[in-house]
């Protein structure tokens, strides 16, 4: 999958799904009434099956008091919708529904106004219930999807995982929208967005674990191969014969040959999912047990609606089922939730602690703007539209202002009560480059600073360089595998980190450097040593506050180890002085004991002549 477009082309795509979906979501939400309330949730009284080309539907059955019946529908007719797929969304008793009818060679075209679904005029709390579960739903998996797939956008597996959680979002606004052109072209794609929900979870679940997991087998890569690209074939045929281009070759759309693909794909899952578990050791086996659970209850409910398809049942008109499915598909999204939050399933721990935050941060100041507009409206009575506008204008003003404490204020507490791991783990580097300032062994100080990168980064190993004259950067400490014993001074990354002044990525650059990022130590006005750091022990990405937190502690190395060089340099100046001090002395002492040989050896030669 990685190979089918580039990382800029897929991150193009996913936000372009998700601001689509979005908007859709929301649009879908606009026609609630039509799903819970008692007085408009309207409906036909009759289930339809699509094995008929034409982008007709086949009347399967007719309830007792059903509209239909008015019109002389009976079991067997065929009917054309204005909008070709009314017959499949939420409709309301306020709106009328046009179909043609076709019955043999003949043809008429009705009107007819949905009746009220007793259901819902039954059991208006429940249905409200579950509408609630299916939007929320709808919207956690659009977030999901999305988020995990740019977080992870170099992993093909996860991208298949925000394409597959996308599709889930897709199958809930398809159908609550309402109708018309664009609610019936959607239902249209709906088989497509059915194949990458299933077949795109397949994948997912083959290559979540990457190195012992099933896809490294050969024979996992050719089964799927061919599941897919026949499953893909069977939808497309089915996609066209809805619009009448090909032949009824079989009964495409009986609900069997849909329902089997499913049920087969959940199996698919459920298998992989296991035998990943299985092999997995660690903390990695939490994470695959974690996903498994909920992705496992998710597609169990599919399984079963499948089932109840491949038999024969109509669970479309099933409200008591829906209600359950709703139910149990949002827990398994909470335990998902719950797992992301507490044991980092997939990379998205910052994107959920910034949509937090912005979520509280964005409540608070339209409370604290709330209240003081009602505090001030009951004690204070101002005369004139202008004195208002004033006192808004005051109170907006006092919000802006105050904006950036409150901000700080709630990500500290966000991070310290949400993320306490985050927290303790940047509390533990910082202390750790404080005791550093202390430490006056060279080599004991690299070698706590890369003992404290593995604590805060989840076990990344690192290689520290410094910079001697002539010949690059030669190691001095390292942990990271195959790290070179000297990078060049015209090295990509070197040339990099000199132009930017900053970290690098080493992924991106034609280095000799084996490790993920790269920051420089700059001291005494240029580059004086280098830091690369591996990749974490489980796979995460680094977040932009472990990047900074990193960055500046590098930086503090840097210094640290400036100071200790200086001190060493000043202790080398005070030995040579003291040196040369002892010399200066010996210099006068061999002198006087010269001078006095001098003398010596005069007075014997005068005395000798």
């Amino acid at each position: 999958m990685k190979s089918l477009m580039s990382v800029t082309a897929w991150k193009f795509v996913l936000v372009g799904l998700g601001l689509c979906c979005g908007v859709l979501n929301v649009m879908a939400l606009t026609n609630w009434a039509r799903s819970v309330d008692p007085a408009v949730a309207g409906t036909l009284g009759a289930s339809f099956a699509r094995d008929v080309p034409g982008r007709q539907v086949r009347v399967t059955s007719l309830d007792a008091d059903s509209v239909l019946r008015r019109v002389s529908v009976a079991v067997g007719d065929r009917l054309r919708f204005d909008h070709t797929a009314d017959w499949a969304r939420s409709m309301g008793t306020d709106e009328t529904i046009g179909f043609t009818l076709s019955r043999g060679t003949t043809s008429v075209h009705v009107d007819v106004r949905p009746s009220a679904i007793p259901w819902v005029a039954a059991h208006p709390r429940l249905t409200l219930i579950t509408y609630v579960l299916e939007a929320a739903t709808a919207f956690w998996t659009l977030f999901l999807g999305v988020t995990v797939a740019l977080r992870n956008i170099e992993r093909p597996a996860l991208i298949a995982f925000g394409l597959a959680m996308i599709s889930v979002a897709y199958y809930w606004f398809d159908s609550a929208l309402p109708g018309g052109s664009l609610q019936s072209t959607l239902y249209d794609l709906q088989l497509f967005a059915f194949f990458i929900a299933y077949a795109g979870m397949v994948y997912f679940s083959l290559r979540y674990v990457e190195d012992e997991g099933p896809w490294t087998h050969r024979w996992v890569r050719r089964c799927f191969t061919v599941y897919a690209v026949g499953s893909l074939c069977a939808i497309t045929y089915c996609f066209l014969f809805r619009f009448g281009v090909l032949p009824a070759l079989m009964p495409p759309l009986a609900p069997w040959v849909l329902a089997v693909f499913a049920m087969v794909s959940s199996v698919a899952v459920w298998s992989a999912l296991a035998r990943s578990w299985w092999h997995a050791t660690g903390a990695l086996r939490q994470r695959v047990a974690w996903t498994g659970v909920s992705m496992g209850l998710v597609y169990g409910t599919y399984f079963v609606i499948n089932v109840a398809v491949f038999l024969g049942f109509d669970i479309a008109s099933a409200y008591s089922f829906g209600a359950w499915q709703a139910a149990v598909i949002f827990a398994a999204y909470l335990i998902l939730a719950y797992g992301l939050l507490r044991h980092r399933l997939f990379d998205i721990g910052f994107a959920i602690n910034r949509t937090v935050v912005f979520t509280v941060l964005s409540t608070l100041l339209l409370l604290v703007f709330g209240v003081t507009e009602f505090a001030v409206d009951k004690l204070l009575h101002f005369e004139g539209r202008e004195k208002n506008v004033i006192f808004d204008a005051v109170v907006a003003l006092g919000v802006i202002l105050s904006f950036h404490r409150i901000q700080h204020w709630v990500s500290h507490q966000v991070d310290h009560i949400f993320f306490r791991k985050w927290h303790a783990a940047a509390k533990a580097l910082r202390h750790a480059m404080d005791k550093a300032v202390h430490i006056a062994d060279p080599a004991v100080l690299r070698q706590r600073f890369a003992e404290a990168v593995a604590d805060f980064a989840a076990g990344a190993d690192c290689a520290i360089y410094r910079c001697v004259e002539g010949t690059g950067f030669e190691l001095q400490h390292g942990t990271l595998p195959e790290a070179p014993a000297r990078l060049a001074t015209d090295d990509d990354a070197v040339l990099e980190m000199r132009t930017s002044g900053t970290w690098v990525w080493l992924d991106t650059l034609k280095t000799a450097a084996r490790g993920q990022l790269a920051f420089p130590i700059l001291a005494r006005g240029g580059m004086q040593g280098v830091v690369v750091v591996g990749a974490k022990a489980l796979g995460q990405l680094f977040r932009p506050d472990e990047l900074s937190l990193l960055a500046a502690s590098v930086q503090q190395l840097g210094q640290d180890l400036e100071v200790l060089r200086a001190d060493a340099l000043a202790q080398r100046a005070d030995a040579l002085a003291k040196r040369a001090d002892a010399l200066a002395l010996e210099k006068q002492y061999i002198a006087s004991e010269a001078l006095g040989l001098r003398q010596l050896l005069q007075f014997k030669l005068a005395g000798e002549a």
